[in-house]
């Protein structure tokens, strides 16, 4: 089997492409199609592969000066300044945002990600397993039954089924003080 012709020989050198479509203030793949269709030079349609040895990437092919990706801790303190509560309002809004975010903070934060409710929120959700149950028994809960009742009126945010939101829960006896 021969091997496939590419058509290499064909277009201008990566560089002498590159710096032809700076010349002509190109600066988006859209309008390098464009200007694919009215070059005076024969250019690749997808340079990406024709250039595939030399290709770093649209950016870097349109000469765009990137602005690094904003950190986990600005990321989420811009969503906080911004008061963004859901993963629609964060897609809608992201792209607008001065600093550069991602469109996948859970790939791009990966070694800190925790999850959404905690990226877009200030402080976590409930309170912890040892407050919740203090204020419980502070309140004088006795029954699983009493606490599905009280929950919603506790001085501390907590959860209307704390036996599966923490993970280091083990009875509604312990939890209420029994133990």
């Amino acid at each position: 089997m021969t091997p496939r012709k590419t058509q290499h020989h064909l277009y201008p050198t990566y560089e002498k492409t590159k710096q032809l479509i700076l010349n002509h203030g190109i600066h988006s793949v859209l309008e390098y199609r464009k200007f694919y269709y009215t070059c005076p030079k024969k250019i690749p349609y997808h340079p990406e592969r024709i250039y595939a040895n030399n290709w770093l990437g649209w950016d870097i092919f349109l000469s765009k000066q990137k602005t690094p990706m904003a950190s986990f801790e600005e990321a989420k303190r811009l969503v906080h300044i911004e008061d963004i509560q859901t993963i629609l309002e964060y897609e809608n809004w992201y792209k607008e945002c001065e600093q550069r975010l991602p469109s996948s903070p859970p790939q791009i934060y990966k070694e800190h990600w925790k999850s959404w409710s905690d990226f877009l929120r200030d402080k976590p959700k409930f309170a912890s397993y040892e407050a919740a149950s203090a204020a419980t028994i502070a309140a004088g809960i006795k029954t699983h039954t009493e606490y599905t009742k009280w929950y919603r009126r506790s001085p501390v945010r907590i959860p209307s089924a704390p036996q599966i939101k923490y993970a280091e829960w083990t009875s509604w006896n312990e939890f209420l003080g029994k133990i």
